[in-house]
This record gives C-alpha cells, sequence and structure tokens, in this order.
C-alpha cells in the first residue's frame, strides 16, 4: 500500500480536525519498533473526505501493497507525526542495548548473561514507561498531511488535531 498524504479536491482541511487517541500513536509506534526488521508497517488511518471530526484507526500494510479503490484511499501517517518538532530524545522508542546496559547497572554485572530476567523486565518497564510519558507530553496540536509526502510541488497542508 503506498502512503498517502497528499490533499484531494474532497479534503476541506480548513474545517477538519484529526480525532487521534493517544493509545493509538503508541501502539502504532510500538509495533513499528518491534516489526522494524520485516516489511510490516502501521500507521494510523483516516477516512477520506476530511471532513469535520475524522477518528483515526490503525492500519496495519505490506511495502507494496496499493489500495483496491483510489478514490476510498484513506489519509494514512506515521505515529512520529503527531509529535513536537522539538521532541526530546526521550521520545525515541528504547533500544535493547540501552534496557540492557541499565539491567547490568542495577545488578551489578559485567556480562549480559549475568544479569537476571527480572531486572532486565524491571528496566524494560522503567523504559517503555519513561517512553510513553514523553510521547504523550509531546504531542502537537495540529500536523502538517503532506510532511512525508515524496511529490516536490506538494505544498504544507495542517490540519487541527484533536486527542481524545
Amino acid at each position: 500500500m503506498t502512503q498517502s498524504t497528499d490533499t484531494t479536491l474532497d479534503d476541506s482541511t480548513d474545517e477538519s480536525t484529526l480525532v487521534v487517541d493517544p493509545d493509538h500513536i503508541i501502539a502504532v509506534m510500538k509495533r513499528n519498533a518491534r516489526d522494524s526488521q520485516s516489511s510490516t508497517s502501521h500507521l494510523l488511518s483516516f477516512k477520506r473526505p476530511l471532513e469535520g471530526r475524522v477518528n483515526s484507526s490503525i492500519l496495519t500494510h505490506q511495502d507494496g501493497d496499493q489500495w483496491p479503490h483510489p478514490q476510498t484511499e484513506p489519509l494514512v501517517l506515521g505515529g512520529e507525526n503527531f509529535l513536537a518538532d522539538d521532541r526530546p530524545a526521550t521520545t525515541n522508542y528504547p533500544e535493547s542495548w540501552m534496557i540492557i546496559e541499565d539491567a547490568m547497572e542495577v545488578d551489578g554485572v559485567d556480562k549480559r548473561e549475568d544479569m537476571s530476567d527480572e531486572t532486565f523486565d524491571m528496566c524494560r518497564e522503567t523504559h517503555l514507561e519513561i517512553w510513553e510519558s514523553a510521547v504523550r507530553n509531546h504531542l502537537k496540536g495540529e500536523v502538517d498531511i503532506n510532511e512525508d509526502n515524496t511529490d516536490p510541488n506538494a505544498e504544507s497542508c495542517v490540519v487541527a488535531v484533536e486527542y481524545c
């Protein structure tokens, strides 16, 4: 499925609001981190035309898939599109090596095989809590739906976002 972020004549973005559950943003970002080595992508999807309040849903697709009916193709955006441009590094999904280093330090060991599973699980949960909090605290109130558009002639198209 190709990512569609361009506006159409049917989109009246001046009067549109994207309604997004922050849990959807977190779920999409977690799934993309989990599936980073596969051809699967997870995105937030919005039905067209963009009129009034448009609710998000989660869309999963394989690279290269095409939308069967172009006139009903949804607007799709990644979770990162909703994060403030000046966000801190804590909004990046925690890397495994970071969790392992912290767990080894907590256990006071030099080798990964010497750290306890309980400590690793505790450190992973702590990293995820910090990450989720940072994501929730750095959501922006509007999003440029053409930000990821690869068309060099695409113009900026900013739409209000409401979090529920």
